[in-house]
């Protein structure tokens, strides 16, 4: 459907003798002398005040611009979401990693890397399994290819994972653009559709902003995330920030330099040195907080060993170390909800596959998983269930595991339809 605009716009009187440029389909008149014709169509004339002028613009205008959906429709519309790598990532989320000088944010975003890649649990740790294995987009601007291709090998050694495994799994480019110019646009738009990965990661964000403007103006860095955002949608995006020097230590949103950042993303894991770093053995202690939109958070401490740095071959030694201690819920002091939800969803997505103790896992960290996993027991939101599993000797052992009781729902929807029943 083609419309026609007419738009006011108020010029200086010496405009009005001066030639007005504007792009092919748009037509600029003054007045003073009479009505004004519709030079393109023929149509009725325009009368309009001296000191003005008119533009006129011709636009294709889709029947629903702005995509309003009734709640029905969106109700009707709506997916559970879907973990990428559980308690830390969804499938489709726009996230940051966020901290301060030597917080190792590039060394977590090549875990990130490596675990969806290779289908192994973040960290090396259980508790971070990886819904399902993916392909990986990285645009590093920070050193080279060959800088991320040493961090990633190294990294594998984690858990043990031979490099190689990534070889069809993982694509990096270290070639720097604005994020708003068109090559950047149709080089990672094409790439997204013939590589289709689920994972796309930019590090560090403020180098792929022109050189023609301020990456501290707010419209600036908006335009980047934006392009971003749009280019990737409904796949996982992690950008690496850093922090602000006053705010080196304080693990929030509002600690990220530049503007724009706490407004759109909506997952983040924030880091800060607990310590100071043992350079000599490459050790760091950090205080790590995660956290979405959708609710779930945890805060924890990250003690890791990369090695000692090799000054010949300019090389990681040994096998590093990365333990994730204490992750507990923020929220978990109120009522615990979160920790709920993400029990009942681990249940939901296993389902007749985890014993109880499998569920709630070790460490600190177990309290909240226990003291969620009652609740839904008493509740009867989900069920126990007897399936045989077979032993290293092949014969099988009868075991008891967990399945939501109604599969499928919601949890939000689980607790309603709780409440109705509730008299």
């Amino acid at each position: 459907m083609t419309d026609e605009r007419t738009v006011e716009v108020d010029v200086p009187p010496e405009w009005l003798t001066t030639p007005i440029r504007l792009p092919e389909g748009h037509h600029a008149h003054a007045w003073g002398e009479g009505p004004v014709h519709d030079h393109a169509g023929g149509g009725a004339p325009h009368h309009h005040l001296n000191g003005a002028a008119v533009i006129e613009e011709k636009s294709d205008v889709p029947p629903k611009p702005l995509g309003f959906r009734t709640i029905k429709d969106v109700r009707e519309a709506r997916k559970a979401p879907v973990w990428l790598v559980r308690e830390a990532l969804l499938a489709d989320a726009f996230g940051v990693i966020g901290g301060a000088e030597k917080t190792l944010k590039s060394m977590i975003l090549t875990l990130f890397t490596i675990a969806v890649g290779s289908g192994n649990a973040l960290f090396c740790d259980k508790r971070f399994e990886v819904k399902e294995r993916g392909k990986v987009l990285v645009l590093t601007g920070e050193g080279s290819v060959d800088l991320f291709l040493d961090r990633l090998e190294h990294l594998c050694k984690l858990c043990d994972i031979d490099p190689a495994e990534l070889d069809d799994w993982v694509e990096v480019t270290d070639e720097i653009l604005p994020t708003t110019s068109d090559l950047f646009r149709h080089g990672l738009m094409r790439r997204i559709e013939d590589f289709n990965p689920a994972l796309v990661i930019l590090d560090p964000a403020y180098v792929y902003v022109a050189a023609d403007e301020q990456a501290g103006n707010v419209f600036t860095m908006g335009k980047l995330l934006a392009n971003l955002r749009d280019l990737c949608r409904g796949r996982a995006v992690l950008v690496g920030h850093h922090f602000t020097k006053a705010a080196k230590d304080d693990l929030s949103l509002g600690s990220l330099t530049q503007a724009g950042f706490r407004e759109v993303f909506d997952h983040w894991l924030l880091v800060a040195h607990a310590q100071d770093p043992d350079l000599d053995k490459q050790h760091f202690k950090l205080h790590a907080r995660l956290g979405a939109r959708r609710g779930f958070a945890w805060d924890a401490t990250f003690e890791v060993t990369l090695g000692r740095f090799d000054l010949d071959e300019l090389r990681h030694e040994g096998s590093p170390e990365w333990k994730v201690l204490a992750p507990e819920s923020r929220t978990e002091q109120k009522n615990g909800a979160d920790w709920r939800r993400l029990v009942y969803e681990h249940i939901g997505a296993e389902p007749e596959r985890l014993t109880k103790s499998e569920i709630i896992g070790r460490g600190e960290g177990c309290n909240a998983r226990a003291k969620a996993f009652a609740f839904l027991e008493e509740r009867s939101l989900i069920t126990q269930v007897g399936v045989n599993r077979p032993r290293q000797n092949g014969r099988p052992v009868p075991v008891k595991v967990w399945r939501q009781t109604t599969p499928g729902v919601l949890f939000d929807d689980a607790l309603a339809v709780l409440r109705e029943a509730t008299p």
